[in-house]
């Protein structure tokens, strides 16, 4: 009876092992294509709506595509981060927003992404958005502003504590790809095997800039938690908005119209200081 249960337990802790092995195994030789998961194409078209097809260098030799539209005089020019899964096509409706609204705008593609050459990294595309942000320093002398989404917000996090940004707008952010991780894969030993971290709730603490946080109560992707834990982190004053109802995209919910009145009154106060 003794040696059956003395059996059952080793075979019981052998299987619990060999699937942690798997498993972990698994998830680090694949976590580059489940957190960058580009989609197939050639890059944006070119279309009548205003946005221009611009390739940026960045500071370690690769050149990626944006769509770009130039302020009104000084007006604001807004970097747009999309997420993982997204490319400047599926965000292109953002730019022609913001572009209507009187802003600049600057749509920036990944490295690795349709159109841009290289393989994404989280180094790579933090260099990527630095690249998007002084590519617009350089040909406008207004306020430059961050518009983000889920994977996009931790570029945009880490381009605003290395630049000058009037105000930071991020929609369904993370804490960070570990924690999102860990909270999904609880029993695998993930710290030591994710080479893409990104972890905003280190680095949000460093931007000066005025903050707007979105976030859907029915995100499955990225759950409120993980952004209500960055909001701890966060400056006092940070804003935080809860939708109800609102799953990760949050498509329908008006956040390029929030962010667009979120812009102009930061730009307002920074004019009359």
């Amino acid at each position: 009876m003794f040696r059956l249960i003395r059996k059952t337990v080793t075979y019981l802790i052998v299987l619990a092992a060999t699937i942690t092995l798997v498993a972990t195994g698994y998830l680090y030789f694949n976590q580059d294509r489940m957190i960058f998961p580009a989609p197939a194409g050639d890059g944006p078209a070119v279309l009548n709506d205003g946005l221009e097809i611009v390739s940026i260098k960045t500071s370690d030799g690769e050149t990626i595509k944006g769509l770009y539209h130039p302020p009104e005089a000084e007006e604001t020019t807004v970097l747009v981060f999309h997420g993982n899964g997204g490319s400047l096509s599926s965000i292109r409706s953002n730019g022609v927003a913001f572009a209507k609204a009187g802003f600049g705008v600057l749509l920036v593609e990944y490295r690795g992404y349709p159109g841009s050459t290289g393989s994404p990294t989280e180094a790579g595309l933090l260099l990527d958005g630095l690249a998007g942000y002084d590519f617009v320093a350089e040909r406008s002398a207004g306020p430059i502003a961050i518009y983000a989404r889920s994977l996009g917000t931790g570029v945009g996090i880490y381009v605003a504590t290395q630049r000058s940004i009037l105000a930071v707008f991020l929609v369904a952010p993370f804490d960070s790809v570990l924690a999102v991780a860990q909270s999904r894969y609880p029993f695998l030993p993930l710290r030591p095997l994710l080479r893409h971290p990104f972890e905003s709730d280190r680095r949000i603490g460093a931007v000066e800039a005025p903050i707007f946080i979105m976030h859907g109560d029915q995100d499955r992707v990225i759950p409120l938690a993980h952004g209500q834990r960055l909001l701890e982190f966060a400056a006092e004053g940070t804003r935080f908005e809860v939708v109800k109802g609102g799953n990760h995209g949050l498509r329908s919910h008006g956040t390029v119209e929030k962010s667009v009145e979120f812009f102009r009154s930061m730009a307002g106060h920074t004019a009359q200081n």
